[in-house]
């Protein structure tokens, strides 16, 4: 049986809890090679989609000066984006930094678009940034990842 919260809420959720800022979309897909087997697998498009549809938190894409690349983390108060409709419909769990307007006006548009930008860096195992390099990620990284699957993927 599998928690409510879904393999990208775990990361975003254990990240903050350490007071830090998300993670890139490649790390975040590339995350699932640590999940259980029959857990199901996406794309760059069915992650985007599913934040909007299934998010417990309201997700929120911004530039990090940190990585030199976006990443999606949980949505502070404070933060001011754009929710791009799905569906022709106003959604409200997927926000986009209001100076990282140029992926679409649809969350359909967005999700191709990020698939096209960032489906490149998954296809060669490029999911973490560390030092201003992609790559694949570091021993803690995957160490992080299991601990953090192992705890709410039961």
């Amino acid at each position: 049986m599998y928690s409510i919260m879904r393999y990208w809420q775990t990361l975003l959720t254990e990240q903050k809890k350490k007071g830090k800022k998300g993670f890139t979309i490649p790390y975040i897909i590339g995350s699932q090679k640590y999940l259980p087997v029959c857990y199901p697998r996406q794309d760059v498009e069915n992650l985007v989609i599913d934040m909007v549809t299934n998010s417990l938190f309201p997700v929120f894409l911004k530039y990090c000066m940190d990585a030199g690349d976006l990443i999606l983390e949980i949505m502070s108060a404070t933060a001011i984006g754009i929710n791009p409709d799905y569906n022709s419909q106003q959604q409200t769990n997927f926000y986009i930094s209001k100076f990282n307007n140029d992926f679409g006006n649809s969350i359909e548009a967005v999700a191709k678009n990020l698939c096209k930008k960032y489906q490149p860096y998954v296809s060669s195992h490029e999911y973490s940034i560390n030092g201003g390099k992609r790559g694949d990620f570091t021993s803690k990284e995957k160490e992080d990842i299991k601990n953090w699957f192992s705890i709410y993927m039961q």
